[in-house]
């Protein structure tokens, strides 16, 4: 929607109030060719920096290399030396910076950045199986307006320019501070207020744990969640996804690549939170 509108402020009639002549009649870029530019654009631009000067650029070969996390390899750009002294000097010169020696005809890589497999899919048509960035965004319940903390929270979250928000992504080797702190709020009772010796919000620090009860509601959530998540997935039983690899298209095995990778995530934080949970039940000495 947001590329339809683009298209439309750019090109279309200010007279013309049907959208859709718009979009099909152009005499200057169709809509198809305005979206076939985004996507070259989105999925083979590179940025290139030299001191301070930064590029968004389009650089023949270099869109070429293949991602990975793993690599420092990097693309920059750099005035050429003159090979003779007569010879004049070549700016804005592409130069790739490989982050180790290579042997001859072996691959290097480059990395497109801290990119999950579904901005890897999104973008650029593929899903990593080994990917230490990947992550999957999960939805809590939003804070309840029956809540009696529900007035004293909003101020809580709002005195900090912030918002009360319900999405988090979640990774397969940490929980995200800000998610903790927000579940921490959000599930916040009354009981758990005064038994942390508090009487007002802006007493608690909820960037560590408040209290083992409110530790233990935190992490309920986080499991409800996650297991409202893995049922939004399509059944692995489904005819395409059953078929070997060998048979399915590149598509199918990157999708089935990018659900298997984060259901991966969601199902072993289900079994962290349950691992924490349990040790917030044993005695401390």
């Amino acid at each position: 929607k947001k590329l339809r509108d683009e298209y439309l402020a750019a090109f279309s009639d200010d007279d013309d109030d049907d959208e859709e002549i718009s979009l099909s009649n152009s005499s200057i870029v169709s809509f198809g060719d305005w979206e076939w530019a985004f996507a070259i654009l989105f999925s083979r631009a590179i940025r290139l920096s030299s001191g301070s000067q930064e590029l968004l650029a389009l650089v023949p070969y270099v869109d070429f290399i293949n991602h990975s996390p793993f690599s420092s390899s990097y693309v920059g750009l750099e005035d050429a030396p003159p090979r003779m002294p007569w010879d004049p000097v070549l700016e804005d010169h592409v130069v790739l910076y490989a982050d180790r020696s290579y042997k001859k005809f072996e691959q290097i890589f480059i990395s497109y950045g801290p990119k999950s497999n579904s901005d890897l899919l999104l973008l650029y048509g593929f899903a990593l199986e080994r990917n230490p960035f990947n992550s999957v965004n999960v939805r809590f319940r939003a804070l309840p307006a029956n809540d009696p903390l529900y007035d004293d929270k909003k101020r809580f979250v709002e005195s900090f320019g912030s918002r009360i928000q319900s999405a988090f992504p979640l990774y397969a080797d940490r929980f995200a501070d800000e998610m903790l702190q927000y579940l921490r709020l959000l599930v916040l009772t009354e009981n758990q207020l005064r038994r942390a010796g508090a009487s007002t919000l802006d007493d608690l620090d909820f960037s560590t744990i408040v209290s083992d009860d409110n530790e233990h509601d935190v992490l309920d959530a986080i499991k409800l969640a996650c297991q409202d998540a893995l049922t939004r997935y399509p059944s692995s039983s489904s005819t395409e996804q059953s078929l070997p690899a060998a048979f399915q298209t590149r598509n199918l095995r990157m999708a089935t690549r990018l659900v298997a990778t984060e259901k991966r995530i969601l199902e072993q934080t289900i079994r962290a939170a349950t691992k924490k949970q349990a040790d917030l039940r044993r005695p401390s000495f």
